[in-house]
């Protein structure tokens, strides 16, 4: 079972957690854009994002474009990009090409969790609730969560015409499994622009939910523990 769909069991087993595909909506409601969760009596609007085969792939292949060259080293196991690239001679352009890759990759999620977020908010008449998107990944190995968060955090802090770009997600749960920390995902939780105007009963929900629950589905997985990082 990949990590999107054990993810999606996880939430759906909480009984704060609502599924929006399990709502009663009318035809025109039901075919919209939206969320995939509502939580905590509502306060939050999740959307869920994996980074599927096809994107690991992409980036794999650029990667993989020097593995006969002299520089490339020899890894068992798994590899971080930084690690791949350090010796390689055009290192920086090969950088480059990848993060401008993942800055794609990572765009296209943010503008899609923004108007899912923003239409789900409007459906249930929910403006004070708190939106958060949820970016899994177990596919791309040569990804760090530094590389994934630091491209995140860049966008997140965007403007047009002196307004937050991705306006309606506060925060980013940046979970990955390709670089656990003793056997455990790494969770990162990074605060959207408009977060701090949040309560701060929302910030400290959020956070202590986003370490209690990791626990929890890090049980329910089979393995104690987590790292949760802000």
């Amino acid at each position: 079972m990949s990590l999107d769909q054990r993810f999606e069991k996880f939430l759906l087993s909480l009984p704060s957690v609502e599924g929006i595909d399990s709502i009663e909506l009318d035809y025109v409601d039901r075919k919209s854009k939206k969320a995939d969760y509502l939580a905590m009596g509502r306060k939050f609007v999740i959307e869920q994002k994996c980074i599927n085969e096809d994107q690991a792939g992409k980036i794999q292949i650029e990667v993989e474009k020097y593995a006969n060259t002299e520089d490339y080293p020899v890894f068992y196991g798994k590899r971080d990009l930084n690690l791949v690239l350090e010796k390689l001679p055009n290192r920086d352009e090969v950088k480059r090409k990848i993060y401008s890759r993942v800055t794609k990759m990572l765009e296209s999620y943010l503008r899609q969790a923004d108007k899912q977020i923003e239409s789900t908010q409007a459906l249930f008449n929910l403006k004070e609730s708190c939106g958060v998107l949820l970016i899994l990944n177990d596919k791309v190995k040569v990804l760090s969560p530094e590389v994934v968060t630091t491209r995140i955090q860049q966008r997140l802090n965007e403007k047009r015409d002196d307004f937050p770009r991705f306006k309606n997600i506060d925060y980013v749960i940046f979970v990955s499994e390709t670089h656990n920390v003793k056997g455990v995902p790494v969770i990162v939780v990074i605060e959207g622009a408009y977060a701090s105007s949040k309560s701060s009963e929302i910030s400290e929900h959020l956070l202590l939910n986003s370490f209690l629950g990791a626990i929890q589905w890090r049980r329910m997985s089979g393995v104690s523990g987590c790292r949760c990082l802000r």
